[in-house]
């Protein structure tokens, strides 16, 4: 089996390699909105913010991978985001012995990624008070 592309003028090669490309592009960014849906809909479905939970805190670690202040609403996360640092907050002063790769970890350091992402000032944050 012979490959032809490369016999094809250069204009008709371009073509296609900008066509590829575009759907490579496209294909990527509905799994990235799907993969923020899927997050938004786990987050929804927690009926209380468990930092000791790894689900909890696997899923707050993928959205602080996940989350962009220059395409998502901010206004609609930083409500969820200070009831997570109010939750890090009680559970800190309930159980002050942790080991260093529990779940509470892995909460606060996504915690802290998500306030780093969308700016955030301590004012509206309390949990720089810890």
């Amino acid at each position: 089996m012979n490959n032809y592309f490369y016999s094809l003028p250069c204009d008709i090669q371009i073509y296609i390699i900008q066509i590829s490309s575009a759907n490579i592009i496209i294909h990527y960014w509905y799994k990235y909105i799907k993969t923020k849906l899927l997050l938004q809909q786990r987050i929804m479905s927690f009926e209380t913010f468990d930092v000791c939970n790894y689900i909890v805190a696997n899923t707050f670690s993928e959205l602080s991978r996940v989350i962009s202040p220059r395409i998502d609403d901010t206004e609609y996360w930083i409500p969820i985001i200070k009831n997570f640092g109010y939750n890090l907050i009680v559970e800190r002063y309930k159980n002050m012995t942790r080991s260093p790769f529990s779940s509470y970890n892995i909460s606060y350091v996504a915690h802290l990624t998500l306030i780093i992402k969308l700016k955030l000032k301590p004012t509206e944050i309390d949990v720089f008070n810890i």
